[in-house]
């Protein structure tokens, strides 16, 4: 009787032991970008992050991505058309901000990321990064990206 009482239970939803206490919702606020705001009831906590192709925006510094074998620990960025400068100018306050710069990627350290905090993104609308001497700049366009932080932030996320 108390094992049919039990699946029961489980049956019609009343206990769900699987059921997770954080959720994740997903919103589409500009073109070409992605919010995830997860939303965790235990601890009362939301942790968000932006997405577009190869770039990651996440507690204040935007991640961009090249080839996990592309050694960017020299790279150099440039914001719209301004100077270049080293990524190393911007690395100490990017891990103070939470960017990952552990890998297990003993060859490349750098694992083919490079950090730059989006306080020197305000108003840009693109950057360009050279991951090393022997490579090429690509260039990231940040349109729509101010329009996800704005969205980010009315879903309670604290971004910057």
């Amino acid at each position: 009787m108390i094992v049919a009482a039990a699946a029961l239970a489980l049956w019609s939803g009343l206990l769900q032991p699987w059921r997770s206490e954080a959720h994740t919702e997903r919103y589409k606020p500009a073109q070409g970008w992605v919010l995830e705001v997860r939303r965790d009831t235990f601890t009362n906590t939301t942790t968000c992050q932006i997405k577009a192709r190869d770039m990651t925006y996440r507690h204040g510094v935007l991640t961009f991505r090249f080839p996990t074998r592309g050694d960017t620990a020299n790279a150099f960025y440039r914001i719209d058309q301004g100077s270049a400068q080293s990524v190393g100018l911007v690395a100490t306050e990017a891990a103070g901000l939470g960017a990952e710069f552990r890998s297990q990627n003993m060859k490349n350290p750098s694992n083919g990321r490079v950090h730059i905090p989006a306080t020197y993104l305000q108003t840009a609308q693109t950057v360009s990064i050279r991951p090393n001497a022997k490579r090429p700049a690509k260039t990231f366009s940040l349109t729509g990206f101010d329009k996800a932080v704005s969205v980010a932030k009315d879903q309670g996320c604290e971004l910057i």
